[in-house]
């Protein structure tokens, strides 16, 4: 039997295998699945909350960032925006933002997708954006927000700590996301680094596993599952999707069956991603091709995602991508038109990013 019930977890109480509902009943459960998502990172600075600040996690984000901005008509009606952070949320949304809007984009980094891409890649897209009218300030370090002359409760400019000053009639904030796992926490989970739970292969929470008579998964933002070939954490909404369907298909059929699925999809607005720790890259080298020494298996089984940045950029490889310590372009990443391998000691941690040269990944 299957209902519906339009009420807030506010307790899990895995001892009992029940869940507490924000109208005080409380449900039982024989498998139970952690799905609560993430929510977007807020830069801790002065005037952070005000008005036309927006971060980036639904559709109604997009139509509040939409509305804020306007559709001009003219090039002196359009308003200056200035997006935090040049990886994949902020250069989405500077890109759908491009053809009606001033843009300003501010990074940690020399170059956009620096840390994940390399600066000769990233250096490339850049361009690309700039050929729309988007301007960069790359490193930039933020001061605070301040509020406009004409309304002290939106924002009306964008200060740095070298002392520039932005003006921003919105700004919008890309820095990533973080696990909503506060009611995971309160019920007794230990959390990994990332603040994600960790899971064993069929996304089952490893720390519950035989302690209690109801079966506990998790499934997207809030899981670091386990791979033959390590643990994993991606945020994307398709992984969600796919964990989903791995969950369901183990419960209906007790079939033991190991995730390791990365699926492809196209981001309407803007895509998140999230890597471990990174190490300095050691070389970057314009190659006419892959090193003939790398065999074909170093793609098998790969992860992959799109990301839309004027063209498609096509993913695939390891979950660890910004670790790679060796970095080979065949092709003009200026022109946009480029295959980047990504290699580091480990077979585990190769990648691959294109650019009009879908298939390469094949």
């Amino acid at each position: 039997m299957l209902s519906h019930v339009l009420q807030e977890a506010t307790k899990l109480d895995f001892a009992s295998a029940t869940v507490e509902l924000s109208n005080g009943d409380k449900a039982t459960y024989d498998n139970l699945i952690l799905a609560t998502g993430a929510f977007p990172t807020k830069i801790p600075l002065d005037g952070v909350d005000l008005k036309n600040i927006f971060t980036v996690r639904g559709v109604k984000d997009a139509e509040s960032i939409n509305a804020a901005v306007g559709s001009p008509e003219k090039d002196e009606d359009k308003k200056n925006v200035v997006v935090v952070g040049s990886s994949f949320i902020g250069m989405e949304v500077a890109l759908a933002l491009a053809d009606k809007a001033k843009v300003t984009v501010l990074g940690l980094e020399d170059a956009p997708f620096s840390k994940i891409l390399g600066n000769p890649i990233g250096n490339g897209i850049r361009k690309f954006h700039e050929s729309k009218g988007t301007k960069f300030i790359l490193p930039a370090e933020l001061s605070h927000f301040a509020p406009h002359d004409d309304d002290k409760s939106r924002v009306g400019a964008v200060h740095l700590k070298d002392g520039t000053v932005l003006p921003a009639e919105a700004v919008v904030i890309g820095a990533g996301v973080k696990p909503a796992t506060e009611l995971l926490k309160d019920a007794g989970l230990s959390l990994e680094k990332n603040a994600s739970v960790k899971t064993d292969d069929v996304l089952e929470i490893e720390q519950l596993k035989g302690k209690h008579k109801g079966r506990v998964f998790a499934l997207g933002d809030v899981a670091t599952f386990d791979t033959p070939r390590g643990s994993n954490y991606v945020q994307h909404w398709n992984v969600a999707s796919n964990h989903g369907r791995a969950i369901a298909h183990y419960i209906a059929t007790d079939k033991r069956e190991p995730f390791d699925k990365v699926a492809m999809c196209v981001p309407l607005l803007f895509s998140t991603f999230s890597s471990s720790p990174t190490r300095r890259p050691a070389r970057a080298h314009l190659l006419p091709s892959l090193p003939p020494s790398l065999p074909p298996s170093l793609l098998a089984r790969r992860r992959s995602f799109w990301s839309a940045q004027g063209q498609q950029l096509r993913y695939a490889g390891t979950t660890k991508a910004s670790e790679w310590e060796d970095l080979h372009v065949d092709g003009n990443p200026d022109e946009l038109k480029f295959v980047a391998y990504y290699l580091s000691a480990s077979p585990s941690s190769l990648s691959v990013h294109a650019l009009e040269r879908r298939r390469s990944l094949r």
